[in-house]
């Protein structure tokens, strides 16, 4: 029998054999990183312009190299020109830095495995996951963790983060 357009459907999600690419539907709930063959790329840090936009010299395929202004997803962070935003953007800069030595200290992903990065609605930006490879550390989940953003997917009104008051008054 020939194949067909369709593959099995399983636990996983509905797979779709296109030649010699199969894409999964499936819907991904845990924060892992997928394996290399899943769209995931080294990259070493370049800067950050604000909590949750990061910049990010990025390997490509066959040793091309591109920088790359990444949009961290999962997360939204204050804006910069807010006292908060500025406290997000040190610390991001700290969290990259502490990246450690290496060619390339950081892995990025798009959203869940088997699906490509791809550019944010503003068309500037691409969306990815960023970890660090030294203690594999998501960023938009330690910014969350370190109350420095808010849980987001992208789609909707974008929350925004609300200062944690700290000891002797003010905020973070």
């Amino acid at each position: 029998m020939p194949p067909t357009d369709r593959d099995s459907r399983g636990a996983e999600g509905n797979r779709y054999n296109r030649g010699n690419c199969r894409v999964n539907t499936a819907q991904s709930t845990t924060q892992t990183r997928p394996d290399p063959p899943n769209h995931s790329h080294r990259a070493a840090a370049l800067g950050n312009h604000d909590g949750d936009t990061v910049t990010l010299l990025v390997e490509l395929d066959f040793g091309a190299r591109a920088e790359v202004a990444v949009r961290v997803l999962g997360v939204n962070t204050p804006e910069l020109a807010t006292p908060e935003g500025k406290v997000a953007q040190r610390w991001v800069a700290a969290w990259l830095a502490d990246a450690g030595p290496g060619r390339w200290p950081l892995t990025i992903a798009s959203w869940q495995p088997l699906v490509p990065i791809t550019p944010d609605k503003f068309g500037g930006r691409w969306d990815a996951r960023v970890w660090r490879d030294s203690d594999n550390a998501e960023l938009g989940a330690a910014l969350i963790a370190a109350g420095l953003g808010v849980a987001w997917d992208g789609k909707g009104v974008k929350p925004v983060p609300v200062p944690v008051p700290t000891p002797g008054g003010g905020a973070r």
